[in-house]
């Protein structure tokens, strides 16, 4: 059951990550260039990231595809880390853009740090999976009664919604050095 808690809460991340870079696209071609993307790159880069995020996040939904997915993000947020510590290494400031239009902020260390818990768990994720694929997030949602189902989204929107703000909260204190 912890891997189906796990795997959701990625897929959840990884929707709000790619909504937001899809909404604000112009935002996410911008932040492409500050990480030092070439300019020809930019604009594909700036579907194909949104678009893998997607993909990672619907493919962590079936235990058949969890494994892989969790792989993909393992990967994914490597990359990431890699490219935040390459920045944070040259002393750059740049804007994360790490959830799109949801959510900016400077890179710092706890950008770093952040993914780098996030690559762990993917990872482990990944691993476990490989082993024991826990169950179907598709066919566990689908045995839930109304009422289950209700309770479970308004509790799923009260963690996001704090989480959202302990963390934007944090991140924003974080920037500014306090």
């Amino acid at each position: 059951m912890i891997l189906l808690i796990a795997r959701l809460a990625f897929a959840a991340v990884f929707v709000v990550a790619a909504t937001g870079k899809l909404v604000g696209h112009a935002r996410t071609i911008e932040t492409l260039a500050e990480f030092g993307v070439p300019a020809p790159l930019r604009r594909p880069a700036a579907i194909a990231l949104p678009l893998a995020e997607l993909a990672i996040a619907v493919a962590l939904l079936p235990a058949a595809t969890a494994a892989w997915a969790a792989l993909g993000a393992t990967l994914l947020l490597a990359a990431f880390t890699s490219a935040v510590l390459r920045v944070l290494a040259r002393g750059g400031e740049v804007d994360c853009n790490c959830f799109g239009s949801v959510g900016s902020s400077r890179i710092t260390r706890w950008t770093a740090v952040r993914n780098f818990l996030l690559l762990c768990v993917a990872a482990t994720v990944a691993v476990a999976g490989q082993f024991d694929p826990s169950p179907s997030a598709v066919a566990w949602i689908g045995d839930l009664d109304t009422a289950q189902a209700a309770a479970i989204g308004a509790g799923v929107a009260i963690v996001l919604a704090a989480l959202n703000f302990v963390f934007f909260s944090f991140t924003k204190e974080v920037t500014n050095g306090r």
